[in-house]
């Protein structure tokens, strides 16, 4: 019903509500045991941090977890920033460390249902299926899948194409045509010249350093 239940600690929650189909437990304060959540729960850890090793039967939907998580059924959202070992269905969170994947990711249902931290890395044994791809050079951070890349931002002189999907630069640069007679060293380790596509261009020397006997490239 619409009765909450205070408990005077995590234990006692999850201990009562695994006798309770479909419950919610909204944990109240940080909690650096280990525990399990019951099968058919709905864990809301709100802004809290859990520090020991979780095991999940149920469904979390919120809390950040900075231990080692098994999931055995449904991670819907939340924060992991340890490893989590996925034995059933993860659908959305923020995740920060390695994931071994034994059965189902999927990121169908919005595009900022997942976020992908710098440290993260995946091993997957089982299914990936990415609506939203988080590209990183070219290739979906989370299914491994690779983009084959459209026309975006042509060439230029500098850059090489710019693909409209992952925004990876997936060719060579044009390179600059120089008018003869434009170019020109200046005392402060630069060059300028005139290219004929894109105008005036001053650049940084470049190709090594000269030695006693070679010089520079």
């Amino acid at each position: 019903g619409d009765t909450a239940t205070y408990y005077a600690t995590l234990a006692d929650a999850l201990a009562v509500a695994q006798y309770r189909s479909g419950a919610n437990v909204y944990a109240l304060t940080d909690c650096n045991d280990d525990f399990t959540i019951p099968a058919s729960v709905s864990f809301y850890g709100r802004d809290n941090s859990f520090g020991g090793n979780v095991t999940n039967k149920g469904d979390i939907r919120e809390g950040t977890f900075n231990g080692e998580l098994t999931n055995e059924q449904f991670i819907h959202g939340g924060t992991f920033n340890g490893t989590v070992i996925n034995h059933d269905t993860i659908v959305g969170g923020t995740f920060n460390g390695n994931v071994t994947n034994y059965d189902r990711i999927y990121d169908h249902f919005d595009d900022d249902r997942f976020t992908l931290g710098d440290d993260f890395t995946i091993e997957n044994n089982g299914t990936i299926s990415c609506d939203y791809h988080h590209w990183k050079d070219g290739v979906c951070r989370l299914c491994a899948y690779a983009c084959t890349h459209a026309d975006g931002t042509a060439a230029n002189c500098t850059s090489g194409p710019i693909c409209s999907v992952c925004g990876y630069e997936y060719g060579e640069a044009l390179g600059h045509t120089i008018v003869e007679g434009s170019y020109a060293d200046n005392s402060n380790g630069t060059h300028s010249f005139t290219c004929s596509v894109c105008g005036n261009v001053t650049e940084e020397h470049s190709g090594g350093t000269a030695t006693c006997t070679t010089q520079a490239d």
